[in-house]
C-alpha cells in the first residue's frame, strides 16, 4: 500500500520530487496508527475495531475518485487519503492477528499450519508480485 501511492502520484502529475514527500508522510501514518491503534485495541472489542478500521481503508480508497471527479485531487488530498488509510491499517491488522486464535479454535483448524500457510503464500507473493510487475514492464 505504502509504495503505490507515492509512484502513482509521481506517474501521474509528473511531480517525482513529490514523491518523497508522498512517501515520508505515508510511512509515518502507521507509526501513529500503532500508537493510538494500541490503545484503543485495549479498550473496545477486537472484532469491531477490525471492521471500523476496513471501513476507514475502504473510506479513504474509495473517496479519492470523488475529490478528483468535483474538486481536483491536489497533492494534500492525496497525502489525507493516504494518511487516514494508513492510520486505519495498524490497528486492524493488530486486532485480525488477535481474533486469530479464536477463530482457529471455533473452527477447529491448527492454528499453527493456518499461520505457516498464511506466511508461506504471503512470502510467495512478495516474490512473485514484483517479479511479474516488472516483466510486464518491460515487455
Amino acid at each position: 500500500m505504502h509504495q503505490a501511492p507515492p509512484r502513482f502520484w509521481a506517474t501521474r502529475y509528473r511531480a517525482w520530487r513529490r514523491r518523497g514527500d508522498a512517501r515520508a508522510h505515508l510511512h509515518a501514518s502507521p507509526g501513529c496508527g500503532g500508537v493510538v491503534g494500541g490503545g484503543v485495541l485495549d479498550v473496545l472489542n477486537r472484532r469491531d475495531v477490525s471492521a471500523v478500521s476496513d471501513l476507514v481503508s475502504a473510506a479513504s480508497v474509495a473517496m479519492r475518485p470523488v475529490v478528483d471527479a468535483t474538486v481536483g485531487l491536489s497533492f494534500g488530498w492525496f497525502v489525507a487519503f493516504g494518511l487516514i488509510g494508513a492510520i486505519g491499517d495498524v490497528p486492524g491488522m493488530t486486532a485480525r492477528d488477535a481474533l486469530l486464535p479464536a477463530v482457529c479454535k471455533k473452527d477447529g483448524v491448527d492454528m499453527r499450519r493456518f499461520v505457516g500457510v498464511s506466511q508461506s503464500a504471503e512470502s510467495l507473493v512478495a516474490v512473485v508480485g514484483p517479479s511479474a510487475a516488472a516483466e510486464r514492464a518491460v515487455s
